[in-house]
């Protein structure tokens, strides 16, 4: 042990500074200076100390790195919404951090220094990070802009009441947002671009540049698409239906900018600079001309977590090159994850960062499998790497793929092999093509072999995907059986590593042992369950009995309720999932007795609990009796009037009222005895 930390010294740095900063996030939010200094102290003082001793200074080693995560994770920590701003109409001002284009709009990332009221004059500072959606995308806006909007501010909640449901809230949230900004228009806003350094003048210039010759290299509508996307770094214009089939193929991880397109591109750079390399003198040039290339290339691509990931350790391998260092991966791989987290410590959260790092993992666990074929048959260890890379990769990956979109795919192997072998040449072709058109040249030549190769690799997917029966399983894991998977994971690199002739049927035979016993992972759902989530488009009541599900709508919005029941059925497409039930569920109307559940006019009732539902002033006569009221946005009465008709334990306001009159309501029920709860705060859930 201790000789592998000595031959990889950045690998236990790498790990304390995330177990800090994911405790300093969430288990330690606040941290006095004073304290964090005392344990900077202390810490110096250990790893001094301990120094000593060969065996025990990594332990002061590991405690140095973890006060530093818990400095870093605990200054990322968004900083709360001051509760005065709450929910008024006001004027905020503020710079732009991060813009992210959408097809119809602009997702606008705000540093907000300061607000006032419409009739104030003077502004009053303040701090926090809020998200306001422009329907545009011609503004030029760049990060760093100073934004003036008048809007309403109103908190982002960023905890989910479905299970398995993804909330995108919650990346929000990570990502330093506590705030939405709503009630404004594209004549709302004002733009200031004075501020805006040169350095992200010119590199916004320069992405513009290099997306706009790609575009007019001469590739076909598709080809071009898929090229903005893989070496562009723009996914804005993907169409759903291509989005969709790579991601039934499993190889939606190609769309992104990633270490194998990094490394496409390193191939390419270091094949036209090789007669630099061939010059003794020259060949520490060579290798730094290489690193500064793909540096350049990282950040004009949008510098994202995963190619800033691939762009260090190019970085270091290149370094290695030079002072003539014997290269080592996961060496490589600690200083990348540092130097990110160093930079950005809220990256360790984002599914991007955690995907790439994983995956090549995987790739270091189980690389005696890529030592089968003895380096002298290159040709044959090319095909050898082709056919097994995209199954150590996808096994580094297993566990977040289904945390994350708790599906698998089956015909993700044949995919990803028939992707290595076109992708690599289309992404070389696309690039050399997009030089040509920057210098003012065309190659009818070139585009025509890319939408060639591109038009086989779309049919190779479609073959690779109809030759499995069942091409997605969806599976729900729970705490005990992702420990279960990543200890079987660990053991088979650890058999494979000393079974290394034994090792492809022993990988075959455990890998298709784990696909076998992933439908026996499921955990126990409960009978019936009842759930109203807080969607905001509508009054949704989801129901869950006996393996079949069902669906009260308030359907204020007019839609046909067909055409409603297929919106909800995809906007909670994981929750159906896990409960095995139809993709479309029932809908609930008056009058109906289905198993458990019970439909009386405006009484739900599911078992034990009987849900009252206010959708509109007609109230009942005499005293009714039900667990919880729930009023709807169709309801325009007042609160007294509703709990002396109905009486009830609770009272829930649903999410779609308008904030305003949500806030009437809650002034009313503070003067009614009883108690009520709001569900923009907290979504309700009942199971039994």
């Amino acid at each position: 042990m201790a000789k592998f930390l000595t031959s990889t010294p950045a690998l236990l740095p790498a790990i304390c500074i995330a177990t800090g900063i994911a405790s300093g996030f969430f288990i330690w939010p606040v941290i006095s200076s004073t304290a964090f200094f005392f344990l900077i102290f202390v810490g110096i003082v250990l790893f001094i100390f301990l120094k000593r001793f060969r065996r025990c200074s990594i332990f002061g080693l590991s405690f140095l790195c973890i006060i530093v995560g818990l400095w870093l994770g605990n200054t990322a920590v968004p900083k709360s919404l001051p509760e005065e701003i709450l929910p008024k109409a006001a004027v905020i001002t503020g710079k732009v951090d991060k813009v992210v284009y959408t097809p119809n709009s602009m997702r606008l990332f705000i540093d907000v220094s300061s607000w006032r009221l419409k009739n104030d004059t003077t502004p009053i500072p303040t701090d926090f990070k809020a998200l306001a959606v422009l329907n545009t995308t011609t503004a030029e806006i760049l990060p760093g802009s100073t934004i003036q909007l008048n809007g309403t501010v109103r908190p982002l909640d960023h905890t989910t009441d479905l299970p398995y449901e993804p909330d995108y809230n919650r990346f929000l949230y990570i990502d330093g947002v506590v705030a939405r900004v709503y009630g404004f228009d594209n004549y709302d806003y004002t733009i200031d671009n004075s501020n805006v350094t040169s350095t992200r003048h010119f590199i916004h210039s320069l992405n513009q540049s290099w997306q706009s010759a790609i575009a007019y290299s001469g590739f076909d509508e598709e080809t071009t698409v898929f090229l903005i996307a893989v070496i562009g770094g723009n996914h804005i214009l993907l169409s759903e239906d291509m989005e969709e089939q790579f991601r039934e193929a499993g190889i939606s991880h190609i769309l992104a900018i990633s270490g194998m397109h990094i490394a496409i591109i390193l191939a390419f750079f270091a094949l036209i600079l090789y007669p630099i390399k061939l010059l003794r003198q020259m060949r520490n040039i060579y290798f730094l001309l290489l690193a500064i290339l793909v540096i350049g290339y990282a950040f004009v691509t949008g510098g994202s977590p995963s190619a800033c990931r691939a762009m260090i350790m190019c970085c270091v391998l290149m370094g290695d090159k030079i002072l003539e260092v014997r290269p080592n991966a996961l060496q490589s791989l600690s200083v990348a994850v540092i130097i990110l987290l160093c930079i950005n410590p809220t990256w360790l959260f984002l599914p991007g960062f955690q995907f790439s790092v994983c995956a090549v993992l995987g790739i270091i666990l189980f690389q005696p499998l890529l030592n089968i074929v003895p380096v002298k048959r290159p040709l044959l260890r090319a095909v050898w790497a082709t056919f097994i890379l995209p199954v150590v990769a996808v096994a580094g990956t297993l566990i977040l793929t289904l945390y994350y979109f708790h599906t698998f795919t089956l015909s993700f192997w044949l995919s990803n092999i028939w992707a290595a072998i076109f992708v690599p040449p289309i992404i070389i072709i696309g690039f050399c093509a997009t030089l040509l058109n920057l210098i003012g040249l065309s190659s009818s030549l070139l585009t025509y072999c890319g939408d060639s190769l591109f038009s086989l690799m779309q049919s190779g997917i479609d073959v690779s995907q109809s030759l499995m029966p069942r091409s997605e399983i969806t599976i729900f894991l729970n705490v005990q059986n992702i420990i279960i998977i990543v200890m079987g994971l660990i053991l088979i690199s650890y058999i494979i590593r000393h079974y290394r002739k034994k090792a492809p049927y022993i990988c075959l035979l455990c890998f298709t042992a784990i696909v076998c016993c992933m439908p026996s992972m499921e955990a126990q759902l409960p009978e019936t369950e009842l759930y109203i989530p807080r969607s905001r488009q509508s009054t949704d009541i989801i129901i869950v009995d006996n393996g079949k599900s069902y669906l009260w709508t308030s359907n204020t919005d007019n839609i046909a309720g067909d055409l409603k029941q297929n919106q909800v059925s995809t906007r909670y497409r994981h929750f159906f999932a896990n409960r095995k039930t139809s993709a479309i569920p029932e809908k609930l109307d008056c009058d109906t007795v289905i198993g458990n559940i019970s439909v009386r006019r405006n009484m739900i009732s599911c078992k034990d609990l009987a849900i009252y539902i206010a959708d509109s002033n007609d109230l009942p006569n005499d005293n009714c009796k039900a667990d919880i009221v729930i009023v709807t946005e169709s309801y325009n009465g007042s609160m007294k009037q509703l709990r002396e008709r109905v009486n009830a334990d609770s009272v829930l306001l649903s999410p779609a009222i308008h904030f305003s009159r949500h806030e009437k309501f809650v002034r009313q029920l503070d003067t009614i005895p009883g108690s009520y709860r709001s569900l923009r705060d907290k979504g309700f859930a009942w199971r039994q």
